[in-house]
């Protein structure tokens, strides 16, 4: 019970004993004039007495009790006679509830003064008055402890609430004690109960849908392989002491992932990526405990237990097979290559990574979709390394290398634009190298000078034997050769002894290889320039180079990165970024190509930004050098 609550009932209280103050005061009032005119009436049934004073007085008292009583004669003083006090001690209620019934008359020879006896009234109203104050104070005692015996009652139901409700946040879920909430709680009860079966529900769903976000971030969402997290997991779990788990550990590298994105878009290389993994599947479908992981945007493993390494070449032949065919149909280069290394308890994460790691680059040097096994960690790096070196001195010895292009296409009638050269390797055996691999490993070496070197010879060379290759090509070289200013002298002294070739020749360098140092990229730019041929920067928009680069460096071409062509229709961030690349570029006389243009939408809006030129899988498919596009 509140106090507020508390003094609301206090005041009733004693409204209800003013209440019968007032009521006896009224009554009493009614009372005293009615006996105040039969006084009177009294009274003057003696206006003509002329006897003793006494008698008259026992007279009136027996009608009326008298507590003041005085006659007076003129005619005879014996006669005179006076009875109490006319203020003599009242009852305590007269203070409150005052009442007088008096009568002073003139006789016709003596002088009447008499006041009524209202003392037996007062008794009365005080003895109503108690009574009705006894009731009310036991009507308030009463509710009083009705109230506090249900107020305990409420507190106990809170209590028992609060404590009920506490359970459930804690996930704990006791049935409900029903007869604690009885009486006025049962509605809380009902809700309690029914909060009982919410909260219950709410957190099995809860606790399913959190398993279900751990299954999901240890999942790749395009191949549904677990993902690099759940990798590390499992070869901490298999290579941990106490485990008696033996078989192989294979690495797969998806050689062409970049190069699809590059030219065939995004959606293309998900869904090689995707292709790949339903064949990693079925090529282990006999193999029930194996597992497989996407470990990082081109690499899977896969840990196949009880097989052993000897075994191994029955199961990855076949997975060659397989990709072979998966090659035919794409057209590509290659689709994967494999390395295969033997796993045990005593075996260490890294070191194991690291042996299966040497065994695809030693896969990539012997041709396509190839695999390789490697059982010991003697001298593996260096094995590795080994092959690469020998693969790539031998491609540049034998100049095994071949052009396709691929045709950018201009928006507007009064542009011009080029087709771009793309480079392929081949081993000793005439087997096609992964061209990612190729370069890094050239690089790796100390020979991507020469690399570069030799691919721009032979362009010319095929550019000055064949004279139905007309119009401008694109030239692909490496963002470090453009900082070394021997290349750059040699590049420059080639150009001028073919000014014919140098004027269709357009140099297509990485904007990120470019902005490690702009002077110098810069230089390089005023040197082919002052060649006679042209400079492209691809990829633009993926470094941080400011706009001031534009203004220094001056190329004649910008080929924005694949990523902004994407979903352009619906990107307006990308469209922004577009737009305000495109006013610049127009003030400087530089021609802007969007690159990786893969549906129509994105084509169309590609011509709304104003742009120079389009160049993607929807555009234009790579062809061979010699075939016309």
């Amino acid at each position: 019970m509140t106090k507020l609550y508390q003094l609301l009932l206090f005041i009733t209280f004693a409204i209800g004993i003013l209440a019968q103050f007032w009521l006896q005061k009224n009554q009493l009032t009614v009372s005293a004039s009615q006996h105040q005119t039969e006084f009177v009436q009294l009274v003057h049934q003696y206006k003509d007495y002329q006897g003793d004073g006494q008698q008259l007085f026992a007279t009136i008292n027996a009608i009326q009790p008298l507590q003041f009583f005085q006659y007076i004669t003129d005619l005879n003083p014996q006669q005179n006679y006076t009875f109490g006090e006319l203020h003599q001690s009242q009852h305590w209620l007269q203070h409150l509830l005052p009442v007088k019934i008096t009568q002073d008359i003139q006789l016709s020879n003596a002088r009447l003064q008499l006041s009524a006896d209202t003392r037996s009234w007062y008794g009365v109203i005080e003895t109503n008055i108690m009574t009705q104050t006894l009731m009310l104070l036991a009507m308030y005692l009463f509710l009083v402890i009705s109230l506090l015996w249900l107020q305990s009652r409420i507190k106990n139901s809170i209590a028992y609430s609060v404590t009920y409700m506490s359970q459930l946040i804690a996930d704990n879920y006791p049935p409900l004690q029903a007869s604690k909430l009885g009486g006025e709680c049962k509605p809380l009860a009902k809700a309690l109960e029914q909060l009982r079966l919410d909260i219950k529900a709410h957190h099995k769903n809860l606790v399913s849908k959190h398993e279900q976000l751990n299954q999901e971030s240890l999942q790749d969402t395009i191949t549904g392989f677990g993902n690099r997290q759940q990798f590390t997991q499992t070869l901490a779990q298999l290579t941990s002491a106490g485990t008696s788990q033996l078989g192989t550990l294979a690495l797969v590298k998806a050689t062409e992932l970049g190069a699809i994105n590059q030219l065939y878009g995004r959606q293309a290389g998900d869904e090689y990526l995707v292709t790949i993994s339903k064949t990693i599947k079925h090529s282990l479908r006999e193999f029930s405990f194996s597992q497989c992981f996407r470990i990082s945007s081109a690499d899977f493993a896969m840990f196949i237990p009880d097989l052993s390494i000897k075994d191994a070449p029955r199961i990855f032949t076949s997975l060659k097979h397989q990709f072979d065919d998966y090659q035919q149909q794409l057209g590509s280069d290659s689709v994967a290559y494999m390395g295969i290394v033997p796993f045990t308890e005593q075996s260490n994460p890294a070191s194991l990574l690291a042996l299966a790691d040497s065994a695809i680059s030693i896969a990539q040097t012997l041709g396509p979709n190839q695999f390789h096994t490697l059982e010991h960690q003697d001298d593996l790096e260096e094995q590795g390394d080994n092959r690469w070196q020998k693969a790539i001195e031998s491609l540049l010895d034998h100049r095994n290398i071949e052009f396709y292009q691929q045709s950018i296409q201009p928006c507007r009638h009064n542009v011009d634009m080029y087709r771009e050269l793309l480079a392929r390797f081949y081993n000793s055996n005439g087997k096609l190298l992964p061209t990612t691999t190729v370069f890094a490993m050239a690089e790796r070496h100390g020979k991507n000078l020469e690399m570069d070197k030799l691919i721009v010879q032979m362009v010319i060379e095929r550019l000055i034997k064949d004279p139905l290759l007309t119009g401008w090509y694109g030239v692909n070289i490496s963002g470090n050769s453009v900082l070394q200013p021997d290349f750059v002298a040699w590049l420059k002294d080639t150009l001028n002894r073919y000014p014919e070739i140098a004027a269709r020749l357009v140099i297509e360098v990485n904007e990120i290889g470019i902005q490690k140092n702009l002077v110098s990229s810069a230089h390089f730019v005023k040197a082919v320039h002052s060649a006679g041929a042209r400079v492209s920067i691809e990829r633009f928009g993926m470094g941080f180079t400011s706009f001031k680069f534009f203004q220094e460096l001056r190329p004649d071409f910008v080929k924005l990165d694949g990523s902004f062509s994407n979903q352009v229709h619906l990107d307006s961030s990308n469209r922004f970024f577009i737009k305000m690349i495109v006013d610049i570029a127009k003030r400087l006389n530089v021609k802007i190509i969007a690159t990786g243009v893969e549906v129509q939408e994105e084509k169309l809006a590609l011509e709304q930004l104003l742009v120079d030129g389009l160049q993607g899988y929807y555009i234009a498919k790579p062809l061979a050098l010699d075939k016309t596009p």
